[in-house]
């Protein structure tokens, strides 16, 4: 292979030891050319151009090898000044390589606007409408949620908690405009198949129940009256009620029709004249014991922790698939939204100012602080490894470069461009 093939896969390795090698050989090969030109008895013009290049080659070399060398240690251990230059100024570089990721990379401005450019929410909803990663951050969420929710039952609710959950909730329903926004659930409950459910459920209730129901009503009879007309009377009364329930939330009968009529009518008059409102308010703000409130509260939060916990580790994988679901779902909903994109990516970018605001000076002396504690060996060695292949080349470059200058001095002393 020839010199000219070796020194282009050389310099096409990107190896810094390989170009470092590429450059000193270069050195090496220029002196050996200069030393050659005087084994020449009588040297022609062009030997001595060739002199004279090699001698200018050799000095830019040279030059550029002592500048490159300077900056990471003594040349040739020399203690000549201002050499060692990274690690005799490891500090101030360590400030100053700080200060400029601070001023060039954290400001606010720019990173908003690039995080603004890559639309995360728009990508993040992407990403979690896959069912398999919807799944896997479910799994992920199941997990935790297990585990906060299996202390929170072992160790109990402290009173203190209790008594902030019930300060909360006092303070939620004593908000002005909660009673209204009852009164409207209410109403849409009210006129929808709420009350049809509602008495399918005494219905069913009462059939469920009819032979309590034609106990108690022997009991309460009287003596003389035999217990097997009791039972009769009640059971066609029963049969009645029953049936009569079932016309009533039947949609198509002509009672289930009246019903329904009513019951509407009867509620746009409560909400007319304002007596629904009226009624949430009063019984929002009807006076109660804050104690017993909030043991209350306590209780339900427990009981309802229980039942969480009771999930989670009888079938944790169904959770986790319910959860995933849910994710999937509404990650699909928020992608086909470019409405609530943008509103949440906005959202972000008003966050991010504060916290960069916040977080930059711990950032910059998280940076600072890590370079002074390497060993300077430590630091030359890693800057070497980023920047040394092309600072190697500034040795190459400088060799071509002085050889080239050194022929045109040469050839301007001679005459040639005369």
């Amino acid at each position: 292979m020839s010199m000219a093939n070796h020194l282009s896969t050389a310099l096409s390795d990107g190896d810094a030891k390989g170009v470092r090698r590429v450059a000193t050989g270069l050195l090496i090969g220029l002196t050996l050319v200069f030393l050659a030109t005087y084994a020449v008895d009588e040297p022609s013009t062009s030997v001595l151009l060739i002199r004279a290049m090699a001698e200018a080659g050799m000095i830019g070399a040279i030059a550029d090898w002592f500048a490159v060398e300077a900056l990471f240690r003594r040349p040739l251990g020399l203690p000549i000044p201002h050499t060692a230059l990274l690690p005799r100024n490891k500090d101030r570089a360590a400030n100053n390589i700080a200060r400029f990721i601070d001023e060039f990379f954290l400001a606010p401005d720019q990173i908003v606007d690039r995080v603004r450019a890559m639309r995360p929410a728009e990508r993040t909803a992407h990403w979690l409408s896959r069912p398999e990663n919807a799944q896997m951050i479910a799994t992920e969420l199941t997990g935790v949620a297990g585990t906060v929710v299996a202390s929170v039952v072992h160790q109990g609710l402290s009173a203190r908690l209790k008594a902030r959950i019930g300060l909360a909730l006092a303070g939620a329903l004593n908000t002005d405009d909660l009673a209204p926004r009852l009164a409207n659930v209410l109403r849409e409950a009210l006129k929808t198949d709420f009350t049809v459910e509602a008495i399918r459920t005494l219905s069913n209730t009462i059939d469920t129940n009819r032979s309590g129901l034609i106990r108690v009503a022997q009991e309460k009879s009287r003596w003389w009256i035999a217990g097997s007309v009791d039972r009769r009377i009640v059971t066609l009364l029963l049969n009645a009620v029953i049936e009569l329930l079932d016309r009533i939330a039947e949609p198509e009968s002509d009672l289930g029709r009246d019903f329904r009529r009513t019951t509407e009518g009867v509620v746009t008059r409560l909400e007319r004249d304002g007596t629904l409102s009226l009624l949430m308010r009063d019984l929002l703000h009807a006076p109660s014991d804050g104690q017993a409130a909030s043991a209350a509260i306590g209780e339900a939060m427990e009981d309802v922790l229980e039942g969480v916990l009771k999930r989670l580790e009888d079938d944790p994988d169904a959770t986790a698939r319910l959860i995933g679901q849910a994710i999937q779902s509404a990650a699909t909903d928020l992608s086909r939204n470019p409405v609530h994109l943008a509103y949440l990516d906005a959202q972000l970018s008003r966050s991010l100012v504060p916290a960069l605001s916040t977080l930059r000076p711990s950032i910059a002396t998280y940076i600072a602080q890590t370079i002074k504690e390497w060993d300077s060996e430590l630091l030359v060695d890693r800057i070497e490894r980023e920047v040394g292949r092309d600072l190697q080349f500034i040795r190459i470059n400088g060799a071509v470069l002085g050889a080239l200058v050194g022929g045109a001095i040469f050839g301007v002393t001679q005459g040639f461009l005369h």
